[in-house]
């Protein structure tokens, strides 16, 4: 992989995890203004938790594209990283609620 195409997967990765956060914050929450109190502990977790689970993803999909199934290996790679940003919020509520 060029620096680009690794530059690439990184920010899809993060995108993806913060998407996720958020979109499991706001239908969480017991409140839509909680997510504007958000500080950085939200991205800190979020960046952790796609670190935790990067390697298994990155795998994964590797070895889904290698055996030439090329879309499996983006949706399990997608999925992974959503899991990442899920895991991120429900961690991040659990913080605010204790």
């Amino acid at each position: 992989m060029t620096d680009a195409e690794i530059t690439t997967v990184a920010n899809h990765a993060a995108d993806t995890a913060m998407r996720a956060a958020v979109d499991f914050v706001l239908q969480q929450a017991p409140s839509k203004a909680l997510l504007m109190t958000a500080d950085d502990s939200l991205v800190d977790l979020i960046r952790t938790k796609l670190h935790e689970q990067l390697d298994a993803a990155l795998a994964d999909a590797k070895a889904a594209y290698e055996a030439g199934m090329h879309q499996v290996a983006d949706l399990t790679f997608q999925a992974s990283m959503r899991q990442a940003g899920i895991d991120a919020g429900k961690t991040w509520l659990a913080t605010l609620a204790s």
